[in-house]
């Protein structure tokens, strides 16, 4: 039985799971957030071309971590899993020099991070360390930018 305490009460089902929607209320909004929830938790993309047509069309009310240069994870894949409705999680495996320079980044495994306000930042691998990797990412995806970074520098000085 769903327990239903105010009305209007939204309930989104995930792999037959109720889940109480608390995201945005109107029209195209909601379409927006229900289109993210609907697609898969970690996305593998293909090549290049595809993550181009994604950039180009994705709803950027939500921050994008595109991951260069690494394997499906445990640690992408329970990111993903966990922060799926706060943001895009993609990864592309084989690039080329040209995704370098368009995303910014020198070498791999990079996670490259674009924020709802358009800031980028990038991270450098190896990514081995769960604990360290979750916090991060939820800060960024919560707080934006500018507080991951003054998360990182406190927590490196």
């Amino acid at each position: 039985m769903l327990s239903v305490r105010a009305y209007p009460t939204l309930k989104f089902f995930i792999k037959g799971f109720p889940i109480d929607y608390k995201g945005p209320r109107k029209a195209q909004a909601l379409m927006s957030q229900l289109y993210k929830l609907s697609r898969p938790d970690l996305e593998m993309l293909m090549n290049e071309a595809e993550l181009e047509t994604f950039m180009q069309s994705y709803d950027s009310s939500f921050p994008v971590f595109v991951v260069f240069g690494m394997q499906e994870s445990a640690i992408a894949s329970r990111l993903a899993k966990q922060y799926k409705s706060k943001a895009w999680f993609l990864i592309l495996e084989q690039f080329s020099e040209k995704s370098m320079e368009r995303f910014g980044f020198d070498k791999a495994p990079a996670i490259v991070a674009h924020s709802i306000q358009g800031d980028v930042e990038i991270c450098y691998g190896p990514f081995t360390g769960i604990s360290l990797i979750l916090p991060l990412f939820l800060v960024l995806c919560k707080y934006g930018i500018n507080t991951y970074v003054a998360w990182i520098q406190s927590f490196l000085s």
